[in-house]
């Protein structure tokens, strides 16, 4: 049982059971969101995980209400959820991530194996991919390394000591570069 600011001045204790039925609307309603999109039980769960960590975290000494935090938790998580399984579609270097695993960026250093995308429009070999790669600055073959291992800008750019911005530019400028140059369409 926990004391909870259910709006300012009013407070009720109640057990995380009760919490949940109070804020099932809630949940709710955030999870209709990408109703048809995922499977509504997966997401209900997951804002319910969100809400259990929220009634968690709360403490009254902040000042602030319930609602406040388990909003922000659940919605969070939500858009986590979204993000974790839309990311590799939706970022605009997709087609070239796709083609680059950390085992074949080890190809920058020897030449084995012919390693093919099936792409919708044409089959791409990947030692093309390899040899534009190698044509690249260092930085910027290390980015890519570090990008296809699964870091992010801000990750790859404390790593190599440049900023998040540099990077993304980087990033943006060599898939031109490599699409361009494998004839994918931008």
């Amino acid at each position: 049982m926990k004391k909870l600011q259910i709006r300012k001045g009013e407070y009720e204790e109640l057990t995380f059971e009760e919490a949940l039925e109070k804020y099932k609307p809630l949940i709710r309603k955030l999870v209709n969101r990408y109703y048809g999109v995922y499977d509504y039980n997966d997401l209900f769960q997951t804002a319910s995980i969100a809400l259990w960590e929220a009634y968690e975290e709360y403490d009254i000494d902040r000042g602030n209400t319930f609602l406040t935090l388990a909003y922000s938790k659940i919605d969070y998580a939500i858009r986590n959820y979204h993000r974790d399984r839309t990311y590799k579609f939706s970022n605009k270097y997709s087609k070239v991530r796709e083609i680059m695993t950390c085992d074949i960026l080890e190809l920058l250093e020897r030449d084995k194996n012919n390693y093919y995308l099936f792409d919708f429009e044409k089959v791409i070999d990947i030692n093309e991919v390899i040899s534009i790669i190698r044509d690249f600055k260092a930085n910027n073959r290390k980015i890519w390394y570090l990008y296809a291992c699964g870091f992010n800008n801000s990750e790859i750019a404390r790593k190599i000591g440049v900023s998040g911005q540099w990077v993304a530019v980087c990033l943006k400028e060599d898939a031109k570069v490599i699409r361009k140059r494998l004839k994918i369409g931008a």
